[in-house]
């Protein structure tokens, strides 16, 4: 029987930084985050880290819940401790060297099936 593995998300710093290019033409402007509160009237960027924080955590507990339901069959990855505040390239990608932390953890998980 196959086995789904599937990793949560890390929490990004919503203060507004976007990726501007990408090798082979692909091209992604954003930010993403930091526009979406400011058109609700939230310009404190700071006050709405926590709050895309919560959001995330909420959303790695619903998964590593599903992964205990399953079973042996669902593996969860929780990356949170591998992508520290200061490891995001933009609001919603990490590093390289957080990236490889990353796929250090799942590739752990990987081993043991």
């Amino acid at each position: 029987m196959a086995t789904v593995l599937m990793h949560g998300y890390a929490r990004p710093v919503p203060d507004g930084r976007a990726v501007a290019n990408f090798p082979f033409g692909f091209r992604f402007v954003g930010p993403w985050l930091r526009p979406s509160f400011a058109k609700k009237g939230y310009t404190d960027w700071q006050s709405t880290e926590p709050w895309i924080g919560q959001f995330l955590d909420d959303y790695n507990d619903m998964i590593a819940s599903i992964a205990t339901s399953i079973g042996k069959q669902f593996r969860y990855v929780d990356v949170r401790p591998a992508v520290g505040r200061n490891d995001w390239a933009n609001e919603l990608h990490p590093t390289n060297p957080g990236f490889s932390r990353m796929a250090a953890r799942v590739h752990e998980v990987l081993k043991t099936i």
